[in-house]
């Protein structure tokens, strides 16, 4: 592909998308990384996208949330940590001994784990961060392989989601970006992770999403899934800030909530 045609279809994917990795345009283009640097480089200077660390991101949709914008994934996990603690011990009671269940790598699943890891259960993650926060206890836990994301500290890709497709869960727990609740979606800033967590879901018996009130009303350029997907969505007390009770979708829990 000539470079002027390859630049056209890099600004078209960017604009499409949002963000993309450079890994991803590679991959779609058929060429090296390095060229797909250099031509981002090249791109950013004539002001047809943003060059960003790790890809490029679009000029027309440069207030949406990416991955770029998200604090590195370890960061995360003393924001909103009250919440995320109320949130993990509202999930860990739909958990019972005998069951086999997957947790997801976000840093709201996080606290949920020291509540599990004496339980007898089964628990399958694709998340780094999951493992070195089990350390010990009576679960047994399986580790996903794939493709590692040092960003995320998730193993995402085709042998992840192959190797998943193998598990029947009775829950899952999934982290996301955002969710939109009058608009009924949950969303993420990039297309890698959330084709695991979809996965997940499929495997399993019943889905719960965990997202503190934080997350609620964000925008972000790809769509993950319906609320309507999800059995429960568990969230804090916040959420009135940004819903009436009226307004609250029949799916949420709040962690306050003793019903």
């Amino acid at each position: 592909m000539l470079a002027d045609k390859r630049y056209e279809r890099i600004v078209e994917i960017t604009e499409e998308q949002g963000f993309v990795k450079t890994r991803e345009l590679a991959d779609m283009l058929r060429v090296s990384e390095t060229t797909i640097r250099r031509d981002v480089e090249e791109l950013d200077v004539r002001h047809r996208l943003i060059r960003v660390h790790g890809g490029a991101k679009s000029l027309t949709k440069a207030n949406l949330t990416t991955s770029q914008d998200e604090k590195l994934m370890r960061e995360r996990v003393t924001v909103h940590a009250g919440e995320k603690a109320m949130i993990a011990r509202r999930a860990a009671d739909m958990v019972q001994d005998g069951d086999c269940i997957f947790l997801d790598g976000g840093t709201t699943i996080l606290p949920l784990v020291p509540l599990l890891k004496d339980k007898h259960i089964t628990i399958v993650t694709h998340s780094s961060l999951v493992v070195e926060e089990f350390q010990e206890g009576n679960a047994r836990l399986f580790v996903l392989p794939g493709d590692y994301d040092v960003y995320y500290s998730m193993f995402t890709g085709p042998v992840t989601n192959h190797v998943l497709s193998r598990f029947h869960f009775n829950s899952c727990f999934i982290g996301c970006l955002g969710v939109n609740p009058r608009e009924g979606t949950v969303l993420a800033s990039e297309t890698m992770t959330p084709a695991v967590k979809r996965k997940a879901m499929e495997q399993s018996s019943r889905s719960v999403l965990m997202a503190d009130s934080s997350k609620m009303d964000i925008r972000a350029f790809y769509t993950m899934a319906d609320l309507a997907e999800f059995d429960f969505v568990i969230t804090d007390p916040g959420v009135r800030e940004y819903l009436s009770d009226d307004e609250i979708p029949e799916n949420f829990i709040l962690s306050d909530s003793m019903e």
